[in-house]
């Protein structure tokens, strides 16, 4: 019986640890994590995509898509230390 309430236990603790970015970047599930997209793909006028200034190889909705799957990687890490 030791390991019997052991999912909702892991899945309250996930939730506590990234109660700041629920609303705007996640919503976890019990073995999932689905990251949300940007809310655009930055088309310009001409149907194209905007780039990173810096590097233009990189489209801009990617950049922060990477960056929303960073600040939580970061979050949990440094939360979990924390504990």
């Amino acid at each position: 019986m030791g390991w019997t309430n052991s999912v909702p236990i892991f899945y309250d603790d996930v939730i506590y640890i990234l109660q700041d970015e629920i609303s705007r970047y996640t919503l976890p599930y019990i073995d999932n994590m689905p990251i949300r997209e940007p809310a655009t793909r930055y088309e310009k006028p001409d149907s194209t995509l905007e780039v990173l200034e810096k590097n233009p190889r990189i489209r801009e909705f990617i950049f922060e898509h990477m960056r929303n799957i960073i600040i939580l990687l970061v979050n949990l890490q440094w939360k979990v230390i924390r504990l």
